[in-house]
């Protein structure tokens, strides 16, 4: 629940590794948890550019860890409507 803290968190990852595209995909779901929409989506299609295709579903593999309360992603998923 703690999205734009996490989004910072991945921001300073990336520092450190600019070449991982799954940290830019975290850092896209943040972004979009926190209605950056825009942002993230320039984050997500870059890193899923980058990503190998058998590692594109890290993200909903991980649904549950991301986020920690679903209704969250619902209420996003309405807003960017």
């Amino acid at each position: 629940g703690q999205y734009q803290a996490a989004a910072k968190s991945w921001r300073h990852a990336l520092v450190d590794d600019p070449e991982n595209p799954v940290l830019l995909l975290l850092l896209s779901q943040a972004q979009f948890a926190t209605g950056t929409f825009d942002e993230a989506a320039g984050a997500a299609q870059h890193a899923l550019q980058r990503l190998p295709k058998e590692n594109r579903n890290v993200v909903v593999a991980n649904f549950r860890e991301l986020y920690g309360n679903a209704a969250d992603y619902t209420t996003q998923l309405r807003a960017l409507e």
